[in-house]
């Protein structure tokens, strides 16, 4: 599972992932898109903020992985995100607080 979202969110789903966390159950492949502030960096300083996310699920994600969205938002980062989720042929799912008119861009959810 791969899982973007808002740092703190991402950061908990994941560790509740990969820990046992009291649980009797085998630890969980699992990466949160959030943790690479290098990448963040060099990206907002060529204007090209919005593939944060996209270019790391280009280079980690596979066919048959499952990448979770947690979002307030429909941000450009995240409907590029999800783009390239969808033609890698991943499983996606968004869970968002925001309205989700939001998500009415031009993306194939499925």
């Amino acid at each position: 599972m791969i899982l973007h979202g808002l740092a703190g969110v991402a950061s908990t789903a994941t560790n509740a992932f990969l820990y046992q966390m009291g649980e009797e159950r085998p630890s969980l492949p699992v990466v949160a898109l959030n943790q690479d502030a290098g990448l963040a960096t060099t990206l907002a300083q060529s204007a090209a903020f919005e593939q944060y996310f996209s270019c790391q699920l280009q280079a980690q994600a596979n066919a048959d992985d499952c990448v979770l969205f947690l979002d307030c938002n429909a941000s450009p980062a995240m409907v590029a995100a999800l783009q390239a989720a969808n033609e890698i042929g991943c499983s996606t799912m968004v869970m968002t607080c925001g309205d989700i008119v939001l998500l009415s861009t031009p993306v194939s959810i499925g």
